[in-house]
């Protein structure tokens, strides 16, 4: 049997910004991160793991890189492996958004309900906008 596991990257600080960082490249992991990343591959030391896989972001590589020393494995890199696309969201405030989400529904404020036609026309563009396909790895 087949087993997959998934391992988000570990932390770093541009999270502390409060903006959506998306695909930006450059975006490293802090010290924190750097442990949290040994921490992982410290557990899974001798585990029967056959292939360490990582999306070609570097704080995604530096998550997988300790992983896979520690299976005496190659970090492989798989370009569809990667963060979402969000487009002109990238890099933008997650609080600007919220505020942009609000209006783009019709809302006055957030607490406001938006009526469903609206909320479903909107919730069709935010699911086909350019560049947010999942595709098979």
């Amino acid at each position: 049997m087949t087993i997959l596991l998934l391992i988000r990257h570990a932390e770093n600080d541009y999270v502390k910004t409060g903006r959506l960082a998306g695909r930006l490249a450059g975006i490293h992991l802090n010290e924190t991160g750097r442990q949290q990343a040994r921490a992982v591959a410290d557990k899974l030391t001798g585990a029967p793991v056959k292939a360490v896989y990582s999306s070609p972001l570097e704080r995604a590589i530096e998550t997988a890189t300790p992983i896979a020393e520690a299976l005496n494995l190659e970090v492989t890199l798989r370009p569809n492996l990667v963060e979402m696309d969000f487009g002109e969201w990238q890099n933008k405030k997650l609080k600007g958004l919220s505020r942009f989400k609000a209006r783009l529904l019709g809302c006055a404020s957030r607490r406001e309900n938006p009526s469903p036609k609206r909320s479903i026309a909107s919730a069709r563009s935010w699911i086909y906008s350019p560049g947010s396909t999942i595709r098979k790895i």
